[in-house]
């Protein structure tokens, strides 16, 4: 018998005394049905696992394939502004408002689209001009963008960027000027570009001078030639074989300039009339668009010194931009809307391409049913689950919350957003009505007549009337309005511009026949129109309207207008603000509702049981519930602007990085708060229970106001110290009370009160700080929480008080002196904390911290940083508890442990590789997901592991909270000194960091991971 049990305990099995059979010392079971059990449990474990996997997976292809689902389609191209050749396909088309490449491939005699490159996405070029080369090798694009002084003056960039490895933009060159000093046009001053001789070149029209630039891939450009040129260009080229220079006039002439010339010749006109849009020279020929004619002439007797043209293709339209391969015998123009391809005497058209991927879409279309088979597997108990959840009483209650928002806020966003909408449409409108008819109001009626013809633009009528109207739109630019002018003149039954403010319409060029349009009913009725219109380069709100003449006829037409991109854009974030204000109030104030109902009814408990002469024990006469939701209501109403304020406060009167003193104030206050959580627990068996958490919400209330009268980076720093002192005094007092229910019933009913207070607390504090920083600055959220702190303090002093029993010292102690330390040093006590539990919580600053800084750099407010938080407090709040007892039931405490820690590391690299806000924010949301499981998982796995019930519960949980604070605690400061080393470097550390521990963990735990039941006790 003793034998039996050495070998117990050695080996920790046992005989069975009436079968002779060995069996587990803990489970019962024999070793060969153990494993069996262990075995099928484990398969089970990952064969789940692994169906999550497929299904994340397949669910992340159908994304990010979704467009290529339809197996063949037809793609018409938007406004074609150029097309180019290119190294790795055929043609690159500039295209959606110079907005995107599209790289085309030529199959066949037709135009396959391979991929679109939107300058809005990659942020790598704004307007394109001219591209060259290809995205996998090295590309090149000279692009424009707009912006506006503080004077409201519109500025010009102009510049030429390089793509290379299809990642890396550069910036090559760039210069910037006022739109009206003339260095830079609406078209740019950049023009063919073209990649020769292995370098890259383009010529550069700066004030008096046209510039040949050449750079290496990689390198800095340099200055090749430079000649004189004082027109204003439409179109410029060189021929780098012979060093021939021709250029198009803005007034419609073509000069060339061969290389051992000094003066430019002019192209003969011979009486027509001509207008060169675009300009192209390569191997000795030149080619110009002549608009008006809708043609490509091709310049003859070059030599001769008296060039004079012929006409080489003629198109149903006009032509504009054109492009000549190097040995002059294909060419490319566009029409504005599609493109022609030309090569000796074949012309095509082009204006769409076909889509088409026939073997992706049938492989796309079984990863959808294999996803929904799936979906639909994992899915095949939800409606029971749900009708369950509606049955019991916490259910229904969140569903009652979640339908009460929605119809709530679906009612007010609605009329908000029509009454809005509708007024805003209808100002603009009218302002730009109001603004046609003050320009009118102050033009030269005399002088219009004097406008008709391309001869006219130099005389002083069209001055005249040109320098008043560019007054009134410089005037609207400085008051941030960005008004447009066309105006219209009537000659030969045709409509023809006249004057614009860009001066990027040719006088007397003919726009349509006269009766073919509604600017024809301005000119034969005097009527006026606005309308509202769409295209690739912006939103539209026109109004066209006579202007009449001396004798009272209508001797023009005045088109007024604004580009709507901004004020549309706007409109969205308007729309999105009213929504999720809308929804964030909503919630706040049903969930606050909830909050004191709660109260109300623990007041109707009391009070009935007083009147029923029962004896109240101790979580029966404080409202825990709300005074630890008042506690964490108020504390975590700073989390969405407390990061950003800490950064802009510090001014570097510290020996600290930048990075660590914006997260110092975060992580003094947790230390406080773990502080005087460890030494809370003696005042209030010294001075009782009320005034234990009077002082504690004192503490805190008086940080607040410290916060608020001082509004420095030290002030807040001090404060928060006594806020974390405050917050921990509170939290253990609570804690302590809840701990004195005579029942074991009572003391987890008012533990779960605790719980249930904090979480709220924390969910709706950034919401409620959402809405009252879009009344104020961040100091006023102080203000607030003191007010609500004050509410707090008030109720603690009408609560009844309580004593908990000091511990006598003759009480049965559960381990011997210096367990602690023999505690710690098991392989998994030791190995949860320091490989799971202090980095995990260590990286939930990712939140906390680095969100809220990353985001301010992307122009996200305060407001939305808070609304966020509370959108994801919700997902933590509603999905935790179901979420966390699923993963417990189907992987076991360990796994699930682990699972938390893989996805948080995953979750972290998925900035590393993809380094946007985008990715940021969905990283914010996949971390709610994480730690609404994650953290009741860890406790139960700490929890349910032998050493933990041999050493005693409460101890355990001790030990538990001091690690998790430190790791609380370190979080910012550690962040804030790997961010000092950049975004992604510093998120790339602490990611691999996580990545090593949790492999450790997983090595560490080994069988422990196979065994979800339970765990094997091990030997001290």
């Amino acid at each position: 018998m003793e034998n039996n049990m050495e070998n117990s305990m050695e080996t920790g099995l046992e005989t069975d005394a009436e079968t002779g059979l060995e069996t587990d010392a803990e489970t019962g079971m024999e070793p060969a049905a153990e494993n069996a059990v262990g075995k099928t449990a484990a398969k089970n474990t990952w064969t789940e696992w692994l169906r999550i996997m497929l299904l994340v997976f397949l669910a992340a292809v159908l994304f990010v394939n979704r467009d290529k689902l339809q197996i063949q389609r037809d793609y018409p191209f938007m406004t074609v502004s150029r097309v180019s050749f290119s190294e790795g396909s055929d043609l690159m088309v500039i295209d959606q408002g110079k907005a995107a490449i599209e790289f085309i491939e030529n199959k066949d005699g037709r135009s396959v689209l391979k991929r679109t490159m939107h300058g809005e996405t990659l942020e790598g070029f704004y307007n394109a001009q001219h591209v060259v080369g290809d995205p996998m090798t090295g590309l090149y694009v000279a692009d424009i963008g707009y912006d506006s002084n503080e004077n409201g003056e519109m500025i010009v960039y102009e510049r030429v960027v390089e793509l290379r490895n299809n990642k890396d933009w550069r910036v090559v060159t760039e210069a910037s000027a006022l739109m009206r000093e003339g260095t830079i046009g609406t078209g740019g001053s950049i023009y063919d570009l073209q990649l020769y001789d292995g370098a890259v070149w383009y010529l550069w029209h700066q004030g008096d001078e046209l510039n040949l630039y050449r750079f290496y891939p990689g390198g800095e450009p340099e200055l090749m030639r430079s000649v004189p040129c004082t027109d204003s260009l439409s179109g410029a080229s060189i021929d780098l074989t012979t060093g021939t220079i021709a250029v198009a006039a803005h007034r419609g002439a073509l000069s060339v300039l061969r290389e051992d010339a000094v003066n430019w010749i002019s192209l003969t006109k011979d009486g027509e009339h001509l207008m060169c849009s675009d300009v192209a020279a390569r191997a000795g020929q030149v080619y110009f668009t002549d608009l008006y004619a809708g043609r490509i002439c091709r310049a003859t007797d070059l030599d001769a010194g008296k060039p004079g043209m012929e006409t080489y293709f003629e198109g149903e339209g006009p032509l504009y931009a054109l492009t000549l391969s190097e040995d002059a015998q294909t060419m490319l123009v566009s029409d504005g809307m599609a493109f022609y391809r030309i090569s000796g005497e074949e012309a095509e058209y082009f204006s769409e391409a076909s889509v088409s991927w026939f073997e992706l879409s049938v492989l796309l279309w079984i990863c959808l049913v294999a996803a929904a088979l799936l979906l639909l597997y994992e899915l095949r108990g939800l409606p029971r689950w749900l009708a369950a959840q509606l049955r019991e009483e916490s259910g229904l209650r969140i569903f009652l919350v979640l339908v009460a928002t929605l119809v709530v806020s679906g009612f007010v966003i609605f009329s908000l957003m029509s009454e809005l909408f509708t007024q805003e449409d209808e100002s603009q409108s009218n302002n730009a009505e109001l603004f046609a008819d003050l320009m009118i109001s102050k033009i030269d009626r005399d002088a219009i007549s004097g406008i008709q013809w391309e001869d006219d633009y130099d005389s002083p009528d069209y001055e005249a009337v040109r320098n008043v109207l560019d007054g009134m739109i410089l005037t609207s630019f400085h008051n941030n309005q960005y008004y447009y002018y066309i105006l219209y003149g009537l000659s030969e039954n045709a409509i023809r511009y006249l004057v614009n403010y860009e001066d990027s319409v040719f006088c007397g060029e003919p726009v349509s026949e006269y009766g073919s349009d509604y600017y024809s009913d301005v000119f034969d009725k005097g009527e006026r129109f606005t309308i509202r219109t769409q295209d690739a380069y912006g939103n539209w709100v026109s109004t066209v309207a006579p202007v009449y003449g001396a004798d009272g006829s209508v001797a023009a037409a005045l088109e007024v207008g604004m580009d709507l991109s901004y004020q549309t854009a706007q409109r969205r974030e308007a729309a999105l603000n009213i929504i999720l204000s809308v929804l964030c109030s909503t919630v706040v104030v049903l969930m606050l509702l909830l909050e004191v109902l709660f109260l109300l009814s623990f007041s109707d408990k009391k009070k009935a049981l007083v009147e029923a002469g029962k004896r109240l024990d101790g979580p029966q006469r404080i409202p825990l519930r709300t005074l630890i939701f008042c506690a964490f209501l108020t504390d975590s109403m700073q989390e969405p602007f407390i990061a950003i304020v800490c950064s802009q406060l510090y001014q570097d009167f510290l020996p600290l990085p930048q990075g660590v003193a914006a997260a110092l104030p975060m992580s003094g206050q947790l230390m406080m708060m773990a502080i005087f959580s460890a030494i809370g627990g003696n005042f209030t068996g010294k001075y009782g229970a009320k005034k234990t958490l009077a002082g504690g919400f004192l503490l805190q209330l008086c940080g607040f106001f410290f916060c608020f009268l001082t509004g420095t980076y030290i002030g807040l720093l001090v404060g928060k110290l006594m806020i974390g002192a405050g917050m921990g005094i509170v939290y253990v007092t609570c804690n302590t009370v809840a701990a004195t229910g005579r029942s074991e019933k009572a003391v987890g009913a008012a533990f779960a009160d605790v719980a249930a207070g904090t979480i709220s607390g924390l969910t709706i504090g950034t919401g409620l700080a959402s809405v009252f920083l879009t009344l104020g600055s961040w100091r006023n959220i102080y203000l607030v929480g003191g007010v609500i702190l004050v509410s707090a303090l008030v109720l603690t002093l009408y609560s009844g008080d309580v004593h908990p029993h000091a511990k006598g010292e003759k009480e049965e102690q559960v381990q011997e002196d210096g367990s602690v330390i023999r505690f710690l040093l098991n392989r998994r006590v030791i190995g949860f904390f320091l490989l799971v539990l202090v980095p995990f919580t260590v990286a939930l600053s990712y939140r906390e911290y680095f969100f809220p800084l990353f985001s301010q750099e992307y122009g996200l407010s305060e407001v939305r940083i808070g609304q966020i938080f509370l959108l994801c407090g919700l997902m933590v709040l509603y999905t935790g508890p179901q979420l966390s007892a699923w993963m417990i039931q189907r992987f076991g405490p360990a796994m699930s442990v682990l699972l938390g820690s893989v996805v948080l590391v995953l979750d972290m690299l998925l900035f590393v590789i993809w380094p946007t806000w985008i990715s940021v924010l969905i990283g914010v949301v996949i971390l709610a997901l994480v730690t609404s499981f994650a953290l009741t998982c860890q406790y139960s796995f700490f929890e349910g592991i032998p050493e933990s019930q041999r050493f005693g519960e409460g101890r355990a949980m001790g030990v538990y909270s001091v690690f998790e604070s430190l790791g609380q605690t370190l979080g910012p400061v550690l962040y804030g000194a790997a961010l000092a080393t950049g975004y992604r470097h510093g998120i790339g550390v602490l990611t691999g960091v996580m990545l090593v521990l949790t492999v450790l963990f997983a090595l560490l735990m080994g069988k422990d991971l196979r065994r979800p039941a339970q765990l094997e006790e091990e030997p001290d």
